[in-house]
């Protein structure tokens, strides 16, 4: 990657055929909320998602509290909002995320959701867990299944042939019912 957002490390992987994989980790220091510095880290998820690869899985520590991950929004007015800048970045890149509880708490901290795992497809993270902190850390550990390709299983389509009904047989059992007692019951 070229962007000069420095604390992150990616690797690409071959797939099949002319599909491609690109995991990328990134850490975003709390303390440093410059514009240039969040411009950086926007501008190298934008890099990420239009180098042409097929599936893209970015995770890390992302650090923004102030972003509502269930409504998509940020707790503040302010559209030029360093949170509001990288949730646009997401949406305008197509990109899914997928921590949906809080990732970081500690005593009577009000817990937030730091650590994200985006996605260029809905579908790619199953069973994600949030188990306990390693050592001394505060924030959980993410334990998840990524899907490079799913397996979409075509169901038997049942064709019903009603052309072919014996409609004479049919109709010639519903006579033998006694259809004003049945009504009755």
């Amino acid at each position: 990657m070229e962007a000069q957002f420095q604390e992150n490390i990616f690797i690409k992987i071959k797939l099949n055929q002319n599909d491609k994989l690109l995991i990328g980790l990134i850490y975003r220091s709390p303390s440093n909320n410059t514009k240039e510095y969040n411009d950086k880290l926007t501008e190298l998820i934008s890099e990420a998602t239009q180098k042409g690869f097929s599936h893209i899985l970015i995770m890390g520590d992302f650090n923004y509290p102030a972003i509502d991950w269930e409504i998509w929004n940020t707790k503040g007015e302010n559209e030029n909002s360093i949170e509001n800048r990288f949730l646009e970045s997401i949406q305008e890149n197509f990109l899914f995320q997928h921590t949906t509880k809080p990732t970081r708490w500690r005593g009577t901290d009000t817990p937030h959701t730091l650590d994200l795992i985006l996605t260029n497809e809905e579908e790619m993270i199953n069973n994600l867990e949030y188990m306990s902190p390693l050592g001394k850390s505060d924030h959980c550990v993410l334990s998840f299944d990524y899907n490079c390709y799913i397996n979409i299983k075509n169901k038997p389509r049942i064709a019903k042939l009603y052309d072919h009904g014996n409609y004479h047989d049919f109709k010639l059992e519903l006579d033998k019912i006694s259809w004003q007692e049945e009504i009755k019951r």
